[in-house]
């Protein structure tokens, strides 16, 4: 890694390890019959999104989508200007930069005749 990079590096926390932890909350969805997941983070409460993601969400509101399959998909409110950095940060989401992240969220969400039941 250079010097003054941030990014996610495989031999600290391997790719198989965050795939690990979301499928084991698909599992807990599936139990509990949910379609989707939906996590808040701010700069108070980034845990849920850093143990999904291996990014630590700070600066600013962000949504992380977990769907029953496929990739998770995080929209955050900080600029494009960091996107880059963030999926490099974030091996395991597509990343969407938003001054809505949950209406953005939402308005998938809506769109999707599969999903019904919605976790928070």
């Amino acid at each position: 890694m250079r010097r003054g990079l941030l990014k996610w590096d495989p031999a600290e926390l391997p790719l198989a390890a965050l795939e690990a932890r979301v499928a084991r909350l698909r599992a807990a969805m599936h139990g509990a019959g949910l379609d989707a997941f939906i996590i808040y983070t701010n700069i108070v409460r980034p845990s849920a999104v850093c143990w999904l993601t291996g990014f630590t969400p700070y600066w600013s509101e962000s949504l992380l989508l977990v769907p029953r399959g496929g990739r998770l998909m995080f929209a955050t409110a900080m600029t494009n200007r960091v996107a880059d950095w963030i999926r490099s940060t974030n091996p395991v989401s597509e990343v969407t930069s938003t001054p809505k992240p949950g209406a953005l969220r939402g308005e998938l969400l809506a769109r999707d005749a599969s999903v019904k039941r919605v976790g928070v």
